[in-house]
C-alpha cells in the first residue's frame, strides 16, 4: 500500500493468476451492538477514497489490480503493473455506473496494490492522486532488460503516470496538475529529512492523500512523509514533513494518508496512528495512539468533528489484519468515540465521506480485487478478501 515496498515484495511473489475463488458476501449488520451498515455498491476493484459530485454522484477511486506486464528496478524489485486504476461515479438510485476516469497505473499484486489512493470533489473539481514516483520506475530500457519489446512503450506510460495530482472531469476524463510523486522524491533526496530512514534510497514518495482547497489542493505523501500545496496551475511546495513515530512503531515513518478541513485547521491521519493539525504555518501533534490505529480515512463534519477510518487494529510488518477496521470521531475537544468499532467486522474499510443524505459513505474490502479468481495462489486466507470492494452506508 503506502510504505516499505521491499517488505511487501519480499512477503510475496508473483505467481499465475487463474482459477475461481467462491466469496461469501459480508453482512450488512455487525455481530456486536452498534451502528448497522448498508451495501450501496459492488464489484469495485481495491476501492480507496469517495466523495460526492454536487449533483449526488458518488466517486470512488479503484486501486485497479495490477496486471501482467512485468519489469524490474533498483528500489522496487521484480514487480508486476497495468493501468487498472480508475476513478468511477456511481448513481446511487439507479446504480447506474460510469468511469470518468482510467488508464492509470496499479503496481504489484491484485491483493493491496499501489494505485490510485484518495480523492477530493468540491463542487465541480474533482482531484485524485496516483502512487509512486517515476525515479522508482526508472528508464523504460533498464526497467524491461530482458522482457518483449512491448515492454518499453508500456513503462513509458506507466513512468509518465505515476505520482501524478490529476483533476478529473465530472462528464470524463483526466489531466495532470503536477507531478507530485517526481517532486517530493527529489525533495527527499535534495534535503534528507530522515537520515537512517531505510526507505531513502535516496529518495522515495508514494502520493496518497488529497483535499481540494482554495487555488488547488492539498496533497499527503505515504513515502516522503510530506504535506503539500499544489495550486491550480501546478506549482508545488512542501509546507511540512510529518516526524517518525517514538521508537518508529508500529511502522518506520509517519506515512500520512489523508486530510481533512476542521475549526479552520489542516488535519492530517497517518498509518502509525498519529492525528496532526497544520494551522497558521506550523505542523502539531494533536493525538496519538489510543483508538487511532492505522489511519487511512478522514473527514470532517460542520460541526468541526473528524471522523478517521483505521483500515485495521494490527498492522504490524504490513499484514494487516482483517474484519477489525473502525471508525473514530473526534470531537473538537480532542475526545474520541468510536462510530465503528473493532469487533464489528468492519473489513479494510479506507475513504470515508458524507453524503447529501447526511449519512458516512466508506470503502471497504478496499485492498481486495473485483474479480476475486486473481487471488488465486497468492497464499491469502480467505477471510482476507470475502468479498470484492464495496462502499456502505452508515449513520454518524
Amino acid at each position: 500500500m503506502m510504505k516499505l515496498k521491499s517488505k511487501i515484495l519480499a512477503e510475496m511473489s508473483v505467481v499465475a493468476m487463474a482459477g475461481a475463488v467462491a466469496a461469501a458476501g459480508l453482512p450488512i449488520s455487525s455481530a456486536s451492538a452498534g451502528p448497522q451498515w448498508t451495501i450501496v455498491a459492488r464489484h469495485l476493484d481495491n476501492p480507496r477514497g469517495v466523495g460526492f459530485t454536487s449533483a449526488g454522484r458518488l466517486v470512488v477511486a479503484e486501486s485497479g489490480h495490477a496486471g501482467n506486464k512485468c519489469l524490474s528496478s533498483p528500489q522496487l524489485g521484480q514487480y508486476c503493473a497495468g493501468l487498472t486504476s480508475k476513478i468511477s461515479a456511481i448513481n446511487l438510485k439507479t446504480n447506474a455506473r460510469r468511469v470518468l476516469a482510467s488508464g492509470l497505473p496499479s503496481a504489484f499484486f491484485p491483493f493491496e496494490p499501489f494505485g490510485l489512493g484518495g480523492v477530493s470533489v468540491s463542487g465541480q473539481r474533482i482531484f485524485a492522486v496516483t502512487a509512486l514516483p517515476p525515479q522508482e520506475i526508472g528508464p523504460p530500457a533498464a526497467a524491461c532488460a530482458g522482457m518483449p519489446p512491448s515492454c518499453k512503450a508500456f513503462a513509458r506510460v506507466l513512468r509518465a503516470r505515476v505520482g501524478l495530482l490529476i483533476r478529473v472531469r465530472p462528464g470524463g476524463g483526466w489531466s495532470t496538475v503536477a507531478k507530485a510523486g517526481a517532486f517530493n522524491y527529489a525533495w527527499v533526496v535534495r534535503h534528507n529529512p530522515d537520515p537512517g530512514n531505510p526507505d531513502f534510497n535516496p529518495g522515495d514518495a508514494d502520493p496518497y492523500g488529497v483535499l481540494a482547497a482554495d487555488g488547488g489542493a492539498y496533497v499527503v505523501d505515504g513515502g516522503s512523509n510530506t504535506l503539500s500545496f499544489v495550486r491550480n496551475g501546478g506549482e508545488m511546495k512542501v509546507l511540512a514533513y510529518v516526524p517518525d513515530p517514538p521508537g518508529h512503531q508500529p511502522v518506520y515513518d509517519a506515512v500520512p494518508t489523508c486530510l481533512a478541513k476542521a475549526r479552520g485547521s489542516i488535519f492530517i491521519g497517518t498509518l502509525s496512528g498519529s492525528l496532526w493539525r497544520w494551522h497558521d504555518g506550523r505542523l502539531t501533534e494533536a493525538i496519538r495512539g489510543g483508538k487511532l490505529k492505522a489511519i487511512v480515512g478522514c473527514t470532517s463534519d460542520r460541526r468541526g468533528n473528524l471522523y478517521l477510518v483505521n483500515l485495521t487494529q494490527q498492522f504490524n510488518e504490513f499484514n494487516p489484519t482483517p474484519a477489525t477496521g473502525s471508525i473514530v470521531k473526534v470531537r473538537p475537544d480532542m475526545s474520541t468515540s468510536y462510530v465503528v468499532a473493532p469487533s464489528q467486522g468492519l473489513n479494510y474499510p479506507n475513504g470515508i465521506a458524507f453524503g447529501p443524505d447526511g449519512a458516512l459513505y466508506v470503502s471497504i474490502n478496499s485492498l481486495c480485487p473485483a474479480d476475486l479468481s486473481l487471488l488465486v495462489g497468492l497464499g491469502l486466507p480467505p477471510n482476507y478478501c470475502p468479498s470484492s470492494g464495496q462502499v456502505v452506508r452508515l449513520r454518524a
